[in-house]
């Protein structure tokens, strides 16, 4: 999918995690393939899946296709959630449903968020430096390693070599919710 007349800004970066998450490629996005994000982050960093921070994760991730994702099918009928319905249900509880949905929505995905900086951050000081940052969207959500050194300068606002849970979690919400292509969270997983 490519920007056009026909598919807005915020669309596309929608459809574009879609194929970050759906992790066994079937079209049809699960809560195994979101929970599944937890064990190749577990892999990468050389980390028991049963290892406290994955197992926050992995319930991160649950409570968040129960909550959002889950409710977001079109088909009750069908286990999984196509690329269409993932891509209405993010815009619609990211935008077009109201600031309330929009809240809870942006609530639930910094639940997952900072989790996510727990695990990246490996001596544990909630912040991430770029190799920590590379590892995580690389090897997590398959991310080209040479896109996120670029990405990395563009999120880290003061220049200290350091994402906190605060610049990764706005960065997600403006990937998320924002239409300006110039934001700043739209580096989040690479160049767009």
């Amino acid at each position: 999918m490519t920007v056009s007349a026909d598919v807005d800004f915020l669309t596309y970066k929608i459809d574009r995690t879609f194929d970050m998450l759906d992790g066994d490629g079937d079209g049809l996005l699960t809560e195994t393939d979101l929970c599944g994000l937890a064990d190749g982050m577990a892999k990468a960093l050389g980390e028991p899946s049963d290892a406290p921070k994955i197992v926050e994760l992995r319930s991160a991730f649950s409570h968040f296709w129960h909550s959002e994702l889950g409710r977001m099918s079109s088909d009750s009928s069908r286990e999984g959630l196509t690329r269409e319905d993932f891509c209405a249900g993010m815009r619609g509880r990211a935008v077009s449903q109201g600031p309330e949905a929009r809240e809870e929505f942006l609530s639930n995905v910094g639940v997952m968020t900072h989790c996510w900086m727990d695990i990246g951050s490996q001596d544990g000081d909630g912040l991430v430096t770029q190799d920590e940052f590379v590892a995580m969207y690389h090897n997590g959500m398959g991310v080209p390693e040479g896109e996120l050194v670029g990405t990395f300068a563009k999120l880290d606002v003061d220049g200290d070599g350091r994402l906190s849970r605060d610049d990764v979690r706005q960065a997600t919400a403006e990937y998320y919710t924002s239409e300006d292509p110039e934001a700043r969270g739209n580096w989040l997983f690479g160049p767009i």
